[in-house]
């Protein structure tokens, strides 16, 4: 289905529509939302079904999940907040949190709340500890937070960190008084209009929504995951559409809504949009704003998320100066693939901005062997890098910590949620090709031509690798330092 569209982009929107259905029947994704602003003029393109189990058309009206694309929710109630005066950026978190107690001391009285939001607090980004469905679920992971290993000193590097943004969730809740969940709604979705935005099943449950899917080869199957704790809301809880996703693009190109709301400055705005620390390209970007990902498009700068959740996939990208938006929502996990590849076309054929492929470059075995060793992801899995064949090959090794629970884990009578944390977790080798600028980039598998960068130190030597903006540390480097920055 494509919606009507009217001037100059008429026959574009007809060769998107075309575009997103044979990407999807070629990828094996069972539905896709995509919203387009563009010249002023919003265009909407649906394609499949909601499940391939119990299937629904997508449609106008259709939620997805959105993953981390929430972020960019989170900071734009934060920045509410910094605008009414009650919260301080470079404020100490402990102002708000007072029992926040983390590995490092030195880091739970030094992170401020820049640092939550802009991923550079150093502590493992990945603890999904199930603290309960209810009010004080955020209020229970700052308990958990002084178990999470400080893998790197406090705001030296980028590493993406899903529990520092939850904890910023809770320094929301600690300003306003409210569950997070109502705050959000107070502060932003109320505000903007956005009124099929939720965190809640069970508002979404009597109303057309997709479910996430795995892909094995050319067979799709529905995801026995849905939602992730209760506490991951800040960093990955909403469900949304396509429409509203582009309402609230429109929100932050700086239009007001119908009835005239401005419900931040544009100074705040463009403030969210400026960068606060490297990535240093790869699949996030280059750098990163206040809940924003910025990267260059062949000097024209966009600023976006995407999101990642139980086999639904989603991307926001925002081009501000020419005052172009699109939003991709999809149900399964080779949405990612999708994602690149509609946005590629859009960006060609909309905005003429075209983005040459990446040529690898021809390196000896010597040359390779400098990239080879450990690299530690927090207390998940270490990723063993080696030369092979002209290229670098991964091997995921697990962590004690996740081997014993996984072994723990009654393989005969493991449920279907059971057997895809074991997938999601036990993943195959992947193959790796060197690019210019210091990137990797997957050649094989679901995360085919995604680019990662890799850290230097100030003397050259490889001290670490940022995969999919998970910061690993090279176990035969040195620690990362400040000196490093």
């Amino acid at each position: 289905m494509c919606a009507a569209a009217s001037g100059t982009n008429a026959q574009t929107h007809r060769r998107l529509e075309h575009e997103v259905r044979t990407i999807a029947e070629r990828l094996n994704v069972p539905g896709v939302a995509v919203g387009i602003y563009v010249d002023g003029e919003e265009h909407y393109v649906f394609h499949g079904v909601t499940s391939v189990d119990n299937p629904l058309p997508v449609d106008e009206k259709t939620h997805f999940q959105i993953g981390s694309s929430s972020k960019t929710v989170t900071s734009t109630a934060m920045m509410r907040l910094v605008e009414e005066g009650r919260v301080d950026l470079s404020e100490k978190v402990r102002t708000y949190i007072p029992e926040l107690k983390l590995q490092s001391e030195e880091t739970a009285a030094n992170v401020t709340v820049l640092n939550l939001l802009n991923h550079t607090a150093g502590w493992t980004g990945e603890l999904l500890v199930d603290t309960g469905f209810g009010e004080d679920a955020l209020s229970k992971l700052v308990g958990v937070l002084e178990y999470a290993d400080q893998e790197w000193p406090l705001g030296t590097r980028f590493s993406y960190n899903n529990s520092a943004v939850n904890l910023a969730g809770h320094v929301i809740e600690r300003v306003t008084g409210l569950p997070f969940e109502n705050a959000i709604r107070e502060l932003v979705f109320h505000p903007l209009g956005l009124s099929s935005c939720t965190y809640h099943l069970q508002e979404v449950i009597t109303r057309r929504f997709t479910v996430g899917h795995v892909n094995h080869g050319d067979d799709v199957a529905v995801s026995a995951l849905y939602s992730l704790p209760w506490n991951y809301n800040p960093a990955g809880g909403v469900i949304s559409t396509a429409a509203d996703q582009i309402k609230f693009a429109r929100f932050h190109l700086g239009e007001a809504d119908a009835r005239g709301t401005r419900i931040l400055r544009r100074e705040t705005l463009d403030l969210m949009k400026r960068p606060t620390a490297r990535i240093g390209g790869g699949v996030l970007g280059d750098q990163v704003g206040i809940g924003w990902l910025l990267r260059d498009l062949n000097g024209v700068g966009s600023v976006g998320h995407g999101g990642s959740i139980n086999g639904q996939e989603s991307t926001l990208q925002l081009i501000p100066e020419l005052g172009f938006a699109i939003t991709i929502l999809t149900n399964a996990a080779r949405g990612e693939r999708l994602h690149a590849e509609v946005l590629r076309w859009a960006y060609e054929n909309y905005l003429g901005i075209a983005l040459e492929d990446p040529q690898p470059l021809q390196l000896s075995a010597e040359q390779l062997a400098e990239f080879a060793g450990d690299y530690r992801f927090g207390q998940m899995y270490t990723l063993r890098m080696r030369a092979s064949g002209g290229r670098l090959v991964g091997e995921q090794r697990l962590s004690e910590m996740i081997s014993e629970m996984l072994a723990a884990m009654p393989k005969g009578e493991s449920s279907d949620a059971d057997d895809q944390l074991r997938e999601m977790i036990e993943q195959p080798p992947v193959t790796f090709a060197v690019l210019p600028g210091d990137l990797l980039m997957v050649t094989d598998g679901e995360s085919k031509d995604t680019e990662h960068p890799v850290i230097r130190d100030a003397d050259g030597k490889i001290i670490g690798f940022n995969y999919g903006g998970r910061l690993a540390a090279k176990q035969n480097g040195r620690q990362l330092t400040t000196a490093d920055e």
